[in-house]
């Protein structure tokens, strides 16, 4: 059968208005931050703009969605979130470059061991269900797939950001308290999708809003 996402849970006026503030709220903060930022640093805040940007308009689309009913998976608000990645991932990137320019051979394994792990957990529990789930078409298999691999990607990054800068400066904490609440809102959705549940849960989009 064909798999479908029904976007329920926003029927109500105080979801999606939350949304709305938490997210014009974050790109208001973000601009000013990008603004104001030293021009060496200012490459990584466009970035995380980007995602909020792109993250906020795969939720209208989402929010778009829950007037019309349902949806059928992958939808054009799938697409775009899978694309928000882009930016946040390289942004990741530009700041491990940053903190950790040199060769730390400690601090890289003991980040691959981590890694692995976590590795290990995405695969078994959300990669290898979706897998072996015959209801999924080769293209919701991609996006189902897409999904923790790339959530583990960002995971990835935060662990090598982390590992070895001894105590994170706030920014950075409020950065990586912020990524973790959106990884775990998106594992949330991921078990949801393999398990076949109706849609987004409302923690997985409140997960998101805390971006």
């Amino acid at each position: 059968h064909t798999r479908a996402f029904h976007v329920t849970g926003v029927q109500t006026c105080a979801l999606p208005i939350f949304y709305l503030v938490s997210f014009l709220a974050a790109l208001a903060v973000m601009l000013g931050g990008t603004l104001s930022a030293p021009p060496r640093v200012r490459p990584i805040w466009w970035l995380l703009l980007a995602f909020i940007a792109l993250t906020m308009a795969a939720q209208a689309l989402l929010q778009w969605q829950a007037k019309n009913g349902t949806a059928a998976f992958p939808s054009i608000a799938a697409v775009v979130f899978l694309a928000a990645y882009i930016p946040a991932i390289i942004a990741l990137a530009m700041l491990i470059h940053r903190l950790h320019p040199g060769n730390d051979r400690e601090t890289w394994i003991d980040s691959t061991i981590v890694t692995f792990a976590a590795a290990c957990v995405f695969i078994m529990f959300l990669v290898a269900p979706a897998l072996a789930d015959p209801n999924f078409t080769p293209l919701q298999l991609a996006v189902a797939i897409a999904y923790p691999l790339l959530d583990l990607i960002v995971l990835t990054a935060l662990i090598w950001l982390l590992v070895g800068t001894g105590r994170p400066p706030l920014a950075l904490t409020l950065l990586t308290f912020s990524f973790c609440l959106v990884l775990a809102a998106d594992v949330v959705r991921d078990a949801d999708m393999i398990g076949g549940t109706s849609g987004p849960s409302t923690s997985w989009k409140i997960g998101r809003a805390h971006v």
